[in-house]
């Protein structure tokens, strides 16, 4: 079950953001300088339940469940691929197409692995979904 798209789903989402390994008390705060960005319409949900976004260097996917919506990375932490829109979504538990790892999109955590999904905060205004600015990607070496 998901969880409700209320204030626990916040709460789920604070904790993420300090336990989450690019997640600073400075990136918080920086948090507050940022600006959101259009980066689609609801209307854009109406045959689909995931849309992919590049937003300076992120791979973002935006799902809708229900009349809520959700942003993570669309990459998957197992194996570095960028597929999560393309995986199975059965609730809010998206399934990876390449290796099944199971992540649910509310929360960023992994159902039957350990590691979580980087989460995009994200706000409705009218049809307009956008996106807080997530600042320059992380340079990775994997």
């Amino acid at each position: 079950m998901c969880p409700p798209a209320d204030g626990d789903a916040d709460a789920l989402s604070d904790e993420r953001d300090w336990s989450d390994a690019a997640g600073t008390r400075e990136d918080a705060e920086a948090e507050s300088t940022r600006e959101y960005i259009h980066v689609a319409s609801t209307r854009d949900f109406a045959k689909t339940a995931a849309i992919v976004r590049e937003l300076r260097g992120h791979e973002i996917v935006i799902f809708r469940i229900g009349d809520a919506y959700h942003a993570v990375t669309n990459v998957c932490p197992h194996q570095h691929s960028p597929v999560l829109a393309e995986g199975m979504l059965d609730g809010c538990i998206v399934t990876c197409p390449m290796h099944g790892w199971s992540f649910d999109v509310v929360t960023g955590r992994t159902v039957n692995a350990s590691g979580r999904l980087k989460q995009y905060t994200l706000r409705v205004e009218g049809d307009a979904i956008l996106i807080l600015d997530p600042g320059p990607p992380l340079d990775l070496a994997w």
